[in-house]
């Protein structure tokens, strides 16, 4: 055997002792490997780089929709908090003008409650007001009438100024008691 010879054997056996095949099976598969891969190659590598390439654009196509329907979903977002952000501020406004409302409801009520109290006040003013003049005028009459019946007594009795003085009195305690 010649060193070429032995060290193909020696290739061999530590191939067989390493992978447990011999030298001509594995190169008989690997042969058939080939052949394998050029028949697929030949035949069937188009239709699945086209596989492939259609799954890439696939994948790609959801990718881009995905973040398409991500920015709507955002833009959405927004519009939503823009609207709750519109709505919250025309509840504060229809709160604030509700409460200036009821303020304003409030003066204009208290002021027509002292407008008229003033006026019921200035009413029975003047009916007090009247009622004293009625009192007034019916003092004057009593007292012209009490000077009448006086002068008329003086005048038939011809009293003195002592008398009259007692007549007076009498006359006026006598219209106090009525």
């Amino acid at each position: 055997m010649t060193t070429i010879e032995r060290i193909a054997q020696a290739v061999n056996d530590a191939i067989q002792a390493a992978l447990g095949v011999s030298l001509l099976d594995m190169v008989v598969q690997l042969l058939a490997t080939v052949i394998l891969v050029i028949i697929v190659k030949k035949y069937f590598y188009q239709k699945i780089v086209a596989f492939l390439e259609k799954r890439r654009l696939l994948m790609e196509q959801e990718r881009l929709d995905s973040e398409k329907a991500k920015a709507e979903a955002l833009a959405y977002k927004e519009q939503t908090e823009s609207t709750y952000q519109h709505l919250m501020a025309e509840q504060k406004d229809i709160i604030r003008k509700a409460k200036e409302k009821g303020e304003f409801e409030r003066h204009e009520i208290l002021s027509k409650a002292k407008a008229e109290a003033s006026e019921l006040q200035q009413t029975s003013m003047r009916e007090i007001e009247h009622e004293r003049e009625k009192v007034r005028e019916a003092m004057r009459h009593e007292v012209i009438d009490l000077a009448a019946r006086m002068a008329s007594k003086i005048i038939e009795e011809e009293l003195d100024e002592t008398k009259y003085e007692q007549m007076m009195m009498d006359q006026l305690e006598g219209s106090k008691k009525s």
